[in-house]
């Protein structure tokens, strides 16, 4: 058996950088530069409108990506994602605000906070799969409401709690800072620190999938009997994963709370959840950018719609008329995303992005 299993599991990349490589090409690697120098610029000269649009949009790309790790890299399906994110809210209140804690010392431990949640929750959904673990992490949207309203000691209750804004030394985040002729504003600083995170965790999400514990996660992914079958410890693998998903989800969590100023236990439904696994469809599952394209999809649409919706004729105005609102419209959006992605491109948008590079690529050639 220990032959088998040396034979059908594949050799590690001999250099440890390559792990590390999301795109490992020239050319990827130079659209990605692109990007993110577009995005930076455009960051610097647009209205506070579209910053604030780009820094719900990264702080969802990381939420996405942490559910992906368990949803579309593992197979665990999770609808309860939107507890962890409100957990780890919470957590950036009761350290930062409430004991004073650094910024660099409450958003890890917002993560690890959620981390050992799931670690002491993972247990009991073990033995489930399919829509029977969904059920049962849906569970988690419910008891978080609970918990989230019924502790105002640490959570506000009802009324909300203030979550601290980040500084780092000297550099504030709830005040403009000038540097020279540029000037740094809170959501520019905020753009620029969601950024980070956002790549830092990208990468550690492709050193996780390239490494031997991405190949068990896989194989669980693909048949867990068969995975266990080769030598995969499949329990400690789901426990790890569904700890390391959280984590991630966690600092989103606080990140969004942080920005957000003010939270209440409102905000993490289950609505949340849908709208993540909503994300994660739409963008391509098992896939590291895929995550990213459905985040700013369903980010930036609905704000546009917001924006631009009082100009449309056929779109009323206020939460309580009767016809066709901006709510609603964005929810009528989100069934058509899923149900046109599922029905032409199961595979979602990074697919679509494929096909499209190289049909670019390859249009010099049809000539």
């Amino acid at each position: 058996m220990a032959d088998l299993v040396r034979l059908t599991r594949p050799a590690p990349p001999q250099d440890y950088g390559e792990r590390l490589r999301i795109f490992a090409t020239p050319g990827q690697r130079a659209g990605v530069l692109a990007v993110c120098v577009g995005l930076t610029v455009f960051s610097m000269t647009a209205s506070s409108f579209w910053i604030s649009t780009l820094v719900f949009a990264l702080i969802a790309s990381i939420a996405v990506s942490g559910l992906n790790l368990l949803t579309g890299f593992s197979g665990q399906i999770s609808l309860g994602h939107a507890f962890f994110v409100g957990l780890g809210a919470y957590t950036a209140v009761y350290l930062g605000g409430e004991h004073g804690l650094p910024f660099l010392v409450w958003l890890p431990a917002a993560g690890l906070v959620c981390a050992v949640t799931s670690l002491l929750i993972s247990p009991f959904a073990l033995r489930l799969r399919g829509l029977y673990l969904a059920v049962a992490t849906l569970a988690l949207v419910f008891l978080g409401q609970h918990l989230f309203l019924n502790l105002p000691g640490i959570t506000g209750g009802a009324q909300g709690a203030s979550v601290p804004q980040p500084s780092i030394g000297p550099l504030s985040f709830s005040e403009t800072t000038q540097i020279g002729a540029l000037e740094l504003t809170p959501d520019r600083k905020w753009f620029l620190l969601a950024g980070v995170v956002l790549v830092l965790v990208l990468l550690a999400i492709t050193n996780h999938v390239r490494s031997g514990f991405g190949r068990a996660l896989m194989a669980v992914r693909d048949h867990d009997t068969a995975a266990e079958i080769l030598g995969v410890d499949v329990a400690r693998t789901k426990l790890t994963v569904f700890a390391l998903s959280s984590f991630y989800t966690g600092i989103a969590g606080a990140l969004l709370g942080s920005y957000l100023r003010v939270i209440t236990p409102e905000f993490w439904d289950l609505f949340l959840s849908v709208e993540y696994i909503a994300m994660l469809i739409v963008g391509g599952m098992g896939t590291v950018m895929g995550s990213v394209l459905g985040a700013f999809t369903f980010t930036i649409v609905p704000r546009v719609i917001e924006r631009l919706g009082p100009q449309v004729p056929f779109i009323e105005a206020g939460i309580a008329a009767e016809g066709l609102t901006v709510s609603r419209l964005n929810v009528l959006l989100y069934g058509l995303f899923i149900m046109l992605v599922l029905v032409f491109e199961p595979k979602g948008l990074v697919a679509l992005w494929g096909r499209a590079k190289r049909w670019v690529v390859s249009w010099p050639y049809r000539f």
